[in-house]
């Protein structure tokens, strides 16, 4: 199991490129939590000014 983590010479790049494609799914999960929160958020605020809302086609 130890060699596996290891991984011979390419150890620093593997676990780097496996570093930098995690934290680029945890930002891209980020932005769509925040954008979602902000969408219902603006849908709420619509709906209680009794505005109705349809969806874009």
């Amino acid at each position: 199991m130890t060699e596996y983590f290891l991984m011979g010479s390419h150890t620093a790049y593997i676990w780097a490129a496996w570093g930098i494609a995690g934290v680029l799914m945890l930002a891209i999960w980020s932005a769509s939590a925040a954008l979602l929160r902000r969408q219902a958020a603006l849908l709420a605020a619509l709906e209680a000014a009794g505005q109705t809302v349809t969806p874009k086609s």
